[in-house]
């Protein structure tokens, strides 16, 4: 495991691998980053992730490792970080959508739960 991303309350919710692919603690794959943007299995443009801050589509925060920095919320007490599951082999990455242009950085915390964020 590289990077645990964490919600609004300190929970560990997923993590990010080395190659991108971001993972549950489960090992199911959840969805995948190129570049600064965050995409579902299906190619749909779900967020950004920029300065370790996972945010949504209206430039909400969402998710954030550790060492996350730049305008956003104050961060919580960060929990221990769960052991994870080995990791099932993500499918094959689709040719992702043109990205939209980016909203505007928030410091608000997204209303889209961690969970409903991957759908």
């Amino acid at each position: 495991m590289t990077n645990a991303l964490y919600d609004c309350t300190g929970v560990p919710c997923a993590y990010v691998a080395k190659d991108g692919t971001i993972f549950s603690f489960a090992g199911t794959p959840l969805a995948f980053l190129k570049n600064e943007y965050v995409y579902s299995f299906s190619g749909a443009e779900i967020g950004t992730f920029e300065d370790g801050w996972l945010r949504d589509l209206n430039g909400n925060c969402v998710m954030f490792v550790k060492g996350a920095t730049g305008f956003a919320p104050i961060k919580p007490i960060c929990q221990i970080c769960p052991v994870p599951a080995i990791p099932s082999i993500p499918p094959i990455r689709p040719i992702p959508a043109i990205p939209y242009i980016k909203a505007i950085k928030s410091c608000a915390w997204s209303r889209v739960s961690a969970n409903d964020f991957f759908g």
